[in-house]
């Protein structure tokens, strides 16, 4: 797989102009290897990427070659730095997917990297070729308020263009990031609840939940991890350290979701997360490297979207992550709102 990004690629301003939105200047770079037929899709990226004044980049990678880029005038870092970093997720994506298909739950279909500064996010549009965009990156953006709101916006409208584009060739629309089954209403409402973090702990009583803590001091862990479960949101939860994993909680066991298990078992998926945990601080420091020139390196979150639930990466100190997974796509929103609420609670 090749790596290129859009090299000897002509690039000019270009005024895109989407209907009932002001003018927004908007700099196209497309690969010399499209010569003079750039794709439809770019139109329809020139377009979002006017529309949406948190959007600063927007660019297409067909088996790691830049097809095109998309960028606001005036964001940074420069143009070229951003088509690196696209360059690198594409990588990272690849490397992601290729490590969670022994999961079993499927490909690796969206990737949302959120940090204090914006967010950066990719979606696996058909085989090989990805869309990664990012957010307007400011040391002022933060992760609440109008800057959690303008990323749900992005996350949503991208969703909505990956599914565009796979229904303009025939494939069936992906439910990236659990948008696809909301209406409008539910979707304009998650959008405007800039507090997604606020959610009330769902507790585990009842269900054949399963704890497991490494020393007498993190039971106190896998307790809180426990009150955190849901049959209907989150599945699986540990609080690793690099290179280890210190407690684990999970409901796995339980006959409503035996479904999920077609070809592995719960056993076998709770030994999937509890190695991937141990190496999640490598995962997210990849990631970080990558996008830092654009997003810096304090991390809010990260969301592995598959096509079977969602795995959540959440920074809780240095050294400490908590890892959360759920295997019902139809959860995710629910899912993500129990797995903030339990890194608030836990110490």
């Amino acid at each position: 797989m090749s790596a290129d990004t859009p090299a000897d690629a002509a690039q000019s301003p270009t005024p895109a102009v989407p209907k009932g939105s002001p003018t927004t200047q908007v700099t196209v770079t497309v690969g010399a290897h499209l010569g003079d037929r750039p794709p439809p899709a770019m139109r329809l990226c020139e377009e979002l990427v006017a529309r949406l004044p948190a959007l600063a980049h927007l660019a297409r990678y067909t088996a790691g070659t830049g097809d095109f880029a998309v960028d606001l005038a005036g964001a940074s870092p420069s143009p070229a730095q951003r088509q690196l970093i696209g360059r690198d997720v594409v990588y990272a994506m690849v490397g992601l997917d290729a490590q969670l298909r022994g999961a079993r739950s499927g490909d690796l279909v969206r990737l949302l990297l959120h940090t204090d500064r914006g967010a950066l996010i990719g979606l696996a549009v058909l085989r090989e070729q990805y869309l990664v965009a990012l957010t307007w990156p400011d040391e002022t953006l933060g992760v609440s308020g109008e800057a959690a709101e303008a990323v749900r916006q992005v996350d949503a409208e991208l969703s909505g263009l990956a599914n565009q584009l796979r229904r303009a060739v025939s494939q069936r629309p992906a439910d990236y990031g659990g948008w696809l089954e909301l209406s409008d209403e539910e979707r304009a409402s998650i959008v405007r609840a800039a507090a997604v973090s606020e959610a009330t702990p769902v507790d585990a009583d009842g269900m054949p939940a399963r704890v497991w803590a490494r020393t007498a001091a993190a039971e106190s862990l896998a307790t809180i991890c426990r009150r955190h479960l849901s049959v209907d949101g989150l599945h699986f939860v540990a609080v690793c350290r690099p290179g280890e994993v210190l407690a684990t909680a999970d409901v796995l066991d339980s006959p409503r979701l035996e479904r999920f298990f077609d070809g592995t078992s719960a056993e076998a998926r709770r030994d999937f997360y509890t190695l991937f945990g141990q190496r999640l601080d490598v995962q997210l420091r990849a990631l970080i490297r990558a996008a830092h020139p654009a997003l810096g390196a304090r991390v809010h979150r990260l969301v592995l979207d598959v096509e079977q639930g969602e795995i959540y990466c959440l920074p809780l100190s240095v050294d400490r992550y908590l890892l959360a997974v759920t295997l019902d796509q139809h959860r995710v929103q629910t899912a993500e709102k129990q797995a903030l609420a339990l890194r608030r609670a836990l110490p």
